[in-house]
């Protein structure tokens, strides 16, 4: 689709642009200029202005132009270069099974991050687990920004498997009898780290 798309024909839909060299070159649309500093190259496929910065290819420019996101931007650069998209496909009912048990994990996930962090922050014992966090060099600010295990919420959105050959669910809800909540607070508290 990219190399199908003819940025210089969508950002001249935009931009007045005049032939320079290779190039195409107009007044930029995202800054207020006199002098022409914006640049269409369409051997690249890709766009960029030297007075603000901005470049990308014909995907960032429609994002940017239509303050929309990927999908709606892919709709739009195919119909004005009349691409025909193709349908997506149809699921399966163990894939839309799938999908929808991959929601509600990750849902739980959420809601168990939530729980933690109040946990984290308004209890007595979140107080000496801030401590002890602090202790090992993790900022505050990660705390409250990191999943509590980020293998386990990556793998659920990528479709991996969150079950054990058991069929036992593998979630950072789960602890070790053995281990105590400190040794469990430092294994998630490195896993936070090294995201």
């Amino acid at each position: 689709m990219k190399q199908q798309a003819d940025i210089v024909r969508v950002v001249g839909e935009y931009v007045q642009l005049k032939k320079a060299g290779q190039n195409f070159r107009g007044l930029c649309p995202f800054h207020s200029e006199k002098t022409p500093s914006f640049n269409v190259h369409p051997v690249r496929q890709i766009f960029h202005c030297f007075g603000c910065g901005k470049g990308g290819d014909v995907f960032d420019f429609v994002m940017e132009m239509e303050r929309c996101e990927f999908p709606e931007a892919l709709r739009i650069v195919a119909e004005k270069c009349g691409i025909t998209l193709p349908r997506p496909k149809e699921r399966s009912p163990e894939e839309r099974k799938e999908k929808q048990q991959r929601t509600v994990l990750v849902e739980m996930h959420r809601e168990a991050q939530t729980f933690f962090l109040k946990q984290l922050e308004g209890t007595l014992e979140g107080k000496a687990a801030r401590a002890y966090l602090e202790d090992r060099g993790l900022d505050p600010n990660t705390t409250k920004t990191c999943w509590l295990n980020p293998g386990w919420s990556r793998a659920t959105r990528a479709g991996g498997s969150s079950t054990g050959s058991g069929g036992e669910l593998h979630s950072p809800l789960q602890t070790n009898r053995e281990k105590s909540w400190r040794s469990e607070l430092a294994r998630w508290a490195m896993t936070c780290r090294n995201t």
